[in-house]
């Protein structure tokens, strides 16, 4: 299964990144590690480490039980702090206050960096107690995983700036002139002399980010147009041509990207389109195969502060804080409220994993009313979620939910049904959760097995019997004053479960609106032109029913 889906994914973009690099000032009230079927919480206050998913056995949780969807303590010793976090497909790993790494999660690949190849039979992460040579495994200050056809596993960065790895590390993953293999303890990369590294992110290639602001690129199987330079062995780490020194790096795949001090935004890859480069989608993709400014293909409003990808698709955020995203928006990572209309996808409400399916070529503004983000976690591996964070502490999540890794306290009926139709409970909007906050879960089934109960898998799940939802968005007749007014949909509920989706619509007016935020609880209107508007909020809940309200609106100004 793994390797259909690895041969599928060859078609699409594989960006990676984990959120700030060098220009970070201020720590997040979170860092957050994206995995596939796993999403941690790092708290930069209190050093603890949380995980959410379906699957508890990828949490590490130790002898703790836990709740599907809520978030559970990775068991660390407590005593420590942690300061570092990353995920991939099934494994994952983080940095303790000694510069000590725990790894946890599927260990086939050597991912686990513990000197074998053997699963754990229990949930508690383990300590690389000592690299490749026996000696101690210390000084480690960022991690980073990763995972593609050819290799998969796990790259750190020391506070001396040397770069380590282990895993499968083939297609040039090595990096020391060797094609790789597995390498079951820590190895060290061949960085040229002189230079230190400050951040890595790998997914088809491995970017290296050093303190001048050099960056190099090695690995990526010797496909063309992946490392942004011509001419170079692929196998040892060697520096891209950037026309300004950079200050962040993100990708690392089949798109990467560069962020230089002057703000502008450098990207090189096989898949242009997904860069922004031409006009013609994904049919009309031109490779770039050296960095390109991309100012004139993207026309930001303002320079770039921070740049992660996902899966798919690129987000940034901008120097006056407002979020801005483009890509794939297939599965809703996209967060403007739009995804493919899986009703009538073949199959239903499934994905089958094609390239450029809703694609959204030039950036879109993301959470049009939120104008404080700053910062933003996407990661390299089967990862199409993204998580944002504003200054004030909000997180914002949205994209595919499958392992219930947004933090809203929804997951898949079985694991049967979240495999197959893993799309049947996206959030396509960006929209704000507080996953400390959730006292349980609430289990959702693909609405494709309300009308079809009795095939395979939704004939091993009853979907839950409950009441339906209450939509209430307020007064049935509302005024707005100098053409403006707030619909508040707040007020609607479930009596058994919980509100999964809120959509907004215009069903009469004098003339069309267009509504920035229509998957959102709250509905700002601007410019309202005299005259009598109706508007239909309709709610879903986690049982797939619906309950809908009209409002008429009143202009008389």
């Amino acid at each position: 299964m793994i390797l259909k889906r690895y041969l599928l994914f060859l078609l699409i973009v594989l960006p990676a990144t984990a959120g700030f690099g060098q220009q970070q000032v201020a720590l997040p009230r979170y860092m957050i590690g994206c995995g596939e079927y796993q999403v941690f919480f790092l708290n930069t206050s209190t050093g603890k480490l949380y995980g959410i998913s379906s699957n508890m056995r990828l949490l590490a949780r130790g002898d703790n039980d836990g709740e599907p969807g809520l978030p559970a303590m990775v068991a660390i010793p407590r005593n420590l702090r942690i300061k570092a976090v990353a995920s991939g497909l099934h494994n994952s790993a983080a940095v303790d206050n000694n510069g000590e790494v725990w790894t946890w999660g599927s260990n086939e690949n050597a991912q686990g960096g513990v000197g074998t190849t053997e699963n754990p039979t229990d949930d508690f992460p383990r300590k690389i107690t000592q690299d490749s040579l026996g000696r101690p495994f210390t000084g480690v200050v960022q991690v980073a995983c990763w995972a593609n056809q050819t290799a998969e596993g796990v790259v750190a960065v020391k506070d001396d700036g040397t770069v380590w790895i282990w895993g499968k590390t083939g297609g040039g993953f090595r990096g020391n002139g060797q094609y790789g293999g597995i390498n079951k303890r820590p190895v060290r990369v061949d960085i040229p002399a002189g230079k230190k590294v400050v951040k890595v992110v790998a997914a088809e290639i491995i970017l290296a980010l050093t303190s001048d602001g050099s960056v190099y690129s090695w690995g990526g199987d010797n496909r063309p147009f992946l490392l942004g330079r011509t001419g170079v062995d692929f196998r040892r780490p060697a520096k891209i041509n950037l026309p300004k020194p950079a200050k962040d790096i993100a990708g690392a795949s089949y798109i990467s990207y560069a962020l230089g001090t002057d703000g502008k935004l450098y990207g090189w890859g096989y898949a242009g389109s997904y860069l922004g480069v031409g006009k013609d989608g994904y049919k009309g993709n031109t490779p770039v195969a050296v960095p390109r400014d991309l100012s004139n293909e993207l026309r930001l409003p303002k320079p770039v502060m921070a740049v992660t990808t996902n899966s798919v698709s690129t987000h940034v955020i901008l120097s006056d804080s407002t979020l801005w995203g483009w890509g794939d928006n297939a599965t809703g990572c996209i967060g403007n409220g739009e995804e493919l209309d899986y009703a009538n996808h073949m199959p239903p409400y499934a994905w089958d994993f094609g390239p450029a399916q809703l694609f959204v070529q030039k950036p879109v503004r993301i959470a049009p009313s939120v104008h404080n983000f700053t910062h933003v976690f996407g990661g390299s591996a089967y990862v199409f979620y993204t998580y944002a964070e504003t200054a004030d502490g909000r997180l914002f999540s949205w994209g595919r939910n499958k392992g219930g890794v947004l933090g809203n306290g929804v997951i898949g009926a079985s694991p049967q049904i979240m495999s197959v139709y893993p799309n049947s409970w996206d959030i396509p909007l960006a929209t704000e959760v507080d996953p400390f906050a959730l006292k349980r879960h609430y289990i959702s089934t693909s609405p494709y097995c309300l009308l079809n109960p009795e095939g395979s898998p939704c004939n091993e799940y009853s979907p839950p019997e409950g009441r339906k939802p209450v939509a209430d968005a307020g007064s049935v007749e509302q005024t707005a004053i100098r053409g403006t007014i707030r619909l508040d949909a707040r007020k609607s509920y479930d009596p058994d479960g919980r509100i999964v989706y809120y959509r907004w619509a215009q069903t009469k007016g004098p003339r069309k609106v267009k509504l920035d935020a229509p998957g959102s609880e709250l509905l700002t209107l601007n410019n309202l032109l005299k005259g009598d508007y109706e508007f239909l909020l309709k709610v879903t809940d986690n049982s797939w029913s619906t309950d809908s309200v009209k409002v008429k609106v009143v202009v008389s100004n």
